[in-house]
Formats: structure tokens, C-alpha cells, sequence
């Protein structure tokens, strides 16, 4: 509680601040596959901010900044790294022939693509 107090007694841009550095940590950490930091860090938000609504809106920025930042490490150092990964022993997946047809489907119709990706672990 001392630690909430703490936090509640920053100026507004410093408790965003700290709040979207978490929300990134969070993201590129994948530590919310494993404890539910996410969970906690929006139910904090509300306490935080000083209501629902500014707390809700505040908490879903730097939750977007968060998952924008992790798109862009893993877009801009990563992606070379994982063309080069190679699964099994097999060949990497870079050169893999689904791989491929992926990179044309994402350059066609991204945003498609990204909502199917999104459903596909709740479809059959």
C-alpha cells in the first residue's frame, strides 16, 4: 500500500511514464504468460489515476505504446534472427516454402492475416 501511496503522489506525466515502462517491460519480458501482471497492472490503473474512466483510458495508451514498442524490437532486431532459426534440425525458417507464402499473404492483406492469426488458437 505505502508503494501505491508512493506512485499516487507523482505528477501526472511521471505516473504515466512509469506506468507505460511497465506495460513495456511486460510485453517484451512475456512475463504475463507466466504471473498476471497485466491483470494488476489495469485493475491498479483506476487507484492510480484517480477514477475508472481516466485510469481505464490511461492504462489502455500504455498498453498500446507497450505492444507498439514490442512490435517494433521484434520488427526491427529479430526478424533476421528468426528467418535464420531452424526448427528441429530442419531447414530455416526463412527458406521454409510456408514461410514464404506468409511474407506474400502479410504484403497482400496484412490486417487479414493478422486477424485470422489472432483467431486461429480459439478455431478448431
Amino acid at each position: 500500500l505505502a508503494a501505491i501511496d508512493t506512485l499516487q503522489g507523482y505528477d501526472l506525466p511521471v505516473k504515466v511514464g512509469l506506468f507505460t515502462l511497465a506495460f513495456i517491460a511486460e510485453k517484451l519480458t512475456l512475463i504475463s504468460e507466466i504471473l498476471p501482471i497485466q491483470v494488476g497492472l489495469k485493475t491498479l490503473a483506476p487507484v492510480v489515476f484517480g477514477g475508472l474512466f481516466p485510469g481505464a483510458l490511461i492504462s489502455a495508451t500504455c498498453e498500446t505504446v507497450g505492444a507498439i514498442v514490442n512490435f517494433l524490437v521484434g520488427r526491427t532486431f529479430l526478424t533476421e534472427k528468426v528467418r535464420g532459426l531452424s526448427v528441429l534440425g530442419g531447414e530455416p525458417v526463412g527458406e521454409a516454402p510456408w514461410y514464404e507464402r506468409l511474407e506474400k499473404a502479410a504484403e497482400k492483406d496484412g490486417l487479414q492475416l493478422t486477424l485470422l492469426l489472432r483467431l486461429s488458437h480459439i478455431l478448431p
